[in-house]
Parts: C-alpha cells; structure tokens; sequence
C-alpha cells in the first residue's frame, strides 16, 4: 500500500518535470534570413536560441543571385524563414513554403513602406527600429517558453536604446546645421532622402531623377566652392559625379548600404550607421 501511495505521488511531479523540460518549439531552431540587415537583427536578438544563416554566399550580388533548387529545398527544411516583403524576396519565400507549408515566416516590413528605394528601411536608424519590432512580435507569437519571450524582449530593449541614440544624434546634427545653414548634403542617391526627416537638405545626383538644370546648379556650387563633398553609395561613381569630382577637385565618401556585408568584414550594422552619421557631422558642422 505504501508502495502504491509513493508511486502516485511521483506521478504528478515526474508530469511537473516533465514539463519544465519541454522545449520550445523555436529552441535550438534553424533559422535562415535574406540580407544582411535582417540577418544582422535576427542574431542580435534571437542568437542565443538558434543558428541564423543567410541564404546568400558572403559576397554574393543579392540583386541579381537566383536560388538554386538544391538551395531552395535545403533551406525549406528550416524551421523560420525570415524576409522583406517589399521586395522580390515574397518570391523566394512562396517557393519555400510550396516545399514545406509548415515553414514558420516572418515579412520584417510588415505594415511599413519606402518613399525612394528599398535601402530606405535599414539605413533610417528609425525604419530600423520598425524592421526589428516586427521580428520581436512575430517570434512571441511563435513562442511558448516565457523565458525565451522575456530574452527577445530584453535584445529588443537594448537595440531600442542604441538606436535611438543614434536617431537623436542625427536629429541633433540636423538641428545645428539648420541653424547654421549648413544642412545641405550632395548624395549620388535619392535613397539618402530619409536625411530630410532629420532637417537635412538633401541634393540628389540620382540619375533617374536628375535635371540638366539641377545638374548645372550643383555643378555651379561645387565651381563656387559651396559644395565640396558627395556621399557616394555602394561604389555607385556615375559620369556626372566623376566629372564633378575631376573638374571641382570634390572629396567622394563610401556609403554602404549593408545590403551586402562579407561575413569576413569586420563592419556591423552599427559601426557602419556611426560611420555615416560621422561624415554626416564632418561635412555639415565642420
């Protein structure tokens, strides 16, 4: 009898331990991003609980690389795919989910949008944020263990805070060099339009959208030495530009998107946001 009574009261606590060592359904889980912007938010906050890859090769062009089907069936076998909407990326994601209708997604530009390009929504340290808070609340909806929930809660925190430092030291750049009147900026693409949000005039050389009368109008204030620099983004030299830089002796800075980051670069997504938040400051107010 006493045997009996001590086997049903291990019963319910072996059901409690039981329990309690359950993982989670995204614990120890494969994860596989697209860019690098998406990759580089899903480790910060979710590393310690999966291994994140991309589906791109280090140094791949992501513009123009196509999946293979051996790649597409190796990376349907994950258990969260991760993408932007906003782009071709909803093809890729499709062709995944045909392989495997119980791949876990989540779109990072979810209810978001873009005015210029694409770029707009990591290279804005606010878009960024945005990107991340979708990430954070669609693995909660994915999650069942209160303690990973809380741990995606506190990455997403500590990310918060450092980016909106970083958006506070652009508006406050914006700001004095309003006051100034040292706010104008000479960009090679209308993506860095986003800078108007933080007080910043910003002269466009994008070719898709350049006038031959807004050329001679910065061509005329490099001559006069009103403009001296252009932001120049991912190794984009067009002729108009080289000719400005050769005739007007004009200093070029190398912006990168981060669209493409070598997994062997030693630049992260922040040190290259600081990187151009610092030329920024360099021209306006220096």
């Amino acid at each position: 009898m006493k045997l009996k009574k001590i086997i049903l009261m291990l019963i319910p606590l072996m059901f409690l331990t039981g329990c309690n060592l359950k993982k989670d359904n995204l614990e120890s889980a494969t994860i596989y991003t697209t860019i690098y912007p998406i990759k580089y938010l899903t480790e910060f906050l979710y590393k310690d609980y999966a291994t994140i890859e991309s589906i791109y090769p280090s140094g791949a062009d992501v513009v123009s690389y196509e999946l293979t089907s051996k790649q597409i069936k190796k990376y349907a076998k994950a258990d969260l795919f991760i993408y932007n909407g906003l782009s071709n990326e909803k093809t890729i994601t499709k062709n995944l989910i045909n392989k495997n209708k119980n791949l876990l997604i989540i779109d990072v530009s979810n209810g978001l949008s873009y005015t210029y390009g694409v770029k707009e929504l990591w290279m804005s340290p606010n878009n960024y944020l945005m990107l991340a808070k979708n990430i954070k609340d669609y693995l909660k909806e994915y999650l069942d263990s209160k303690i990973i929930v809380n741990y995606v809660d506190q990455k997403y925190e500590d990310l918060a805070e450092i980016l909106s430092l970083k958006d506070a030291e652009l508006r406050s750049i914006g700001k004095e060099a309003k006051e100034k009147g040292t706010n104008t900026i000479v960009v090679s693409d209308n993506v860095f339009k986003f800078l108007e949000n933080y007080d910043f005039n910003v002269v466009s050389l994008d070719e898709e959208t350049l006038t031959e009368g807004t050329l001679n109008s910065i061509r005329n204030n490099f001559k006069k030495e009103n403009y001296n620099t252009i932001l120049v983004l991912d190794n984009n030299y067009t002729d108009n530009i080289n000719s400005i830089i050769n005739d007007y002796k004009a200093k070029a800075i190398d912006v990168k998107s981060m669209i493409n980051v070598d997994s062997d670069n030693t630049d992260d997504y922040l040190t290259v946001m600081q990187d151009l938040i610092d030329n920024i400051r360099n021209i306006c107010l220096n």
